[in-house]
């Protein structure tokens, strides 16, 4: 899932003990096939995304060039945030991956044609499989 929205709440009833409630809903741009001007909008906004973060990857670099690694001295945020972008970089190297693996793994033609539509439903449905939420 390329997005999250996460809901956390806390009751205090009045019996004096805490209730808590969790409720998250994810939100996949890319298993959408491309129809329309919509789904178009979608995976601009995952380009976007992805361009984002090659911007943060980037200024990190920089920074760490000028000022050096001071601020990777004592564990904090900055290892949360090269752990979360690590994370995302091998998210988007897997997706890819997939799509090439899907891709090759289906041939364009063959003399049995009912192997061929049973490869393609394989391929097509464990590639869904990757995108369900």
């Amino acid at each position: 899932a390329l997005f999250l929205s996460t809901e956390v709440l806390f009751e205090f009833p009045g019996h004096g003990a805490v209730e808590p409630r969790l409720a998250v809903q994810s939100i996949s741009l890319i298993r959408y096939p491309v129809n329309g001007i919509g789904d178009i909008v979608r995976i601009g906004v995952v380009c976007f995304v992805y361009l984002m973060v090659v911007y943060y990857i980037l200024d990190d670099v920089e920074y760490c060039r000028k000022k050096g690694l001071a601020k990777y001295a004592s564990f904090g945020w900055p290892h949360v945030d090269v752990i979360n972008v690590c994370l995302f970089v091998i998210s988007g190297v897997w997706k890819l991956a997939n799509q090439i693996l899907v891709l090759l793994a289906i041939p364009k033609e063959s003399a049995d044609e009912a192997l061929l539509s049973r490869i393609r439903a394989t391929a097509v449905s464990l590639q869904s499989e990757d995108y369900i939420i």
